[in-house]
C-alpha cells in the first residue's frame, strides 16, 4: 500500500513539474520576445519544432539553483516555496484587479471568458472571489509557521519578496523604462494589423504566446 500511495506521489510531482517547466518556459520566452530580459536574442530562438529549448534550459537552470538553499533546512524551505507562490498567485491576482475595476465598455475579451448569462454582477463576484482567494492564499505563505518568532524560525519569504522586488523596480527606474514597451503582440487586435517582424514572431513561437 505505501508503495501505491508512494508512486501515485512521483507521478504526480511529475507531472506537476512537466506543467510548471512549460508555464516559465513560456514566461521566460514571452519576456525575451518582446525584449525583456538580459540576453533575450538567446532566450527567444526556438528550434525547427517551434519549441523555445534556450528559454527552458535556462528556467529549468535558475530553477536548480533556487532549490540549493533547501539544503540549508526548513527555513530555507518556507522562504523559496514562499516566494515561488506569492509570485505566481500575484501574477493570477494583478489582471483579475483590473477587470474589476475596469469597465466592461473598455474590456475585449479574449479567448476564454465567462458567458454572457452570468451577468455583470455575477463576474464580479467571481472577480472578488478569485482576488481574495489570491490575496489569502499570499498572506498565509508570508506570515510565519511558529510562535515565538526567532530568527530561527522567522519566514523569510516577506524578505525575499521585497529584496526582488526592490531590484526589479530599481532596474526600471535606472534603465528598463527607456526601452521596454509591453508585450508587442497583445497590443494588437489580429495578425493582419501586426508589423511584419511582429507577424514573424507570431509564427515562430505560436506555441508559447
Amino acid at each position: 500500500v505505501a508503495c501505491v500511495f508512494l508512486g501515485l506521489f512521483f507521478t504526480s510531482f511529475f507531472f506537476a513539474t512537466i506543467t510548471l517547466i512549460l508555464a516559465a518556459a513560456r514566461v521566460g520566452y514571452a519576456l525575451s520576445r518582446d525584449h525583456g530580459l538580459p540576453l533575450s536574442f538567446l532566450w527567444r530562438q526556438v528550434n525547427a519544432h517551434k519549441v523555445p529549448v534556450n528559454a527552458i534550459a535556462c528556467t529549468s537552470a535558475i530553477a536548480i539553483i533556487f532549490l540549493i538553499p533547501l539544503l540549508g533546512g526548513s527555513v530555507a524551505y518556507f522562504a523559496v516555496t514562499g516566494m515561488a507562490t506569492v509570485g505566481w498567485f500575484g501574477a493570477y491576482g494583478v489582471p483579475i484587479f483590473f477587470r474589476i475595476i475596469q469597465s466592461d465598455r473598455d474590456f475585449s475579451p479574449g479567448p476564454f471568458y465567462l458567458p454572457n448569462y452570468i451577468g455583470h454582477f455575477g463576474g464580479k463576484c467571481v472577480h472578488v472571489l478569485a482576488l481574495t482567494y489570491v490575496v489569502y492564499t499570499m498572506v498565509v505563505f508570508v506570515i510565519p509557521t511558529e510562535y515565538p518568532v526567532t530568527a530561527e524560525n522567522f519566514n523569510y519569504a516577506s524578505v525575499g519578496i521585497v529584496v526582488v522586488m526592490a531590484i526589479f523596480l530599481l532596474w526600471w527606474v535606472l534603465d528598463a523604462h527607456r526601452w521596454f514597451k509591453g508585450p508587442k503582440i497583445a497590443k494588437q487586435e489580429d495578425e493582419g494589423a501586426r508589423a511584419p517582424e511582429q507577424q514573424e514572431n507570431y509564427q515562430v513561437g505560436r506555441w508559447f504566446q
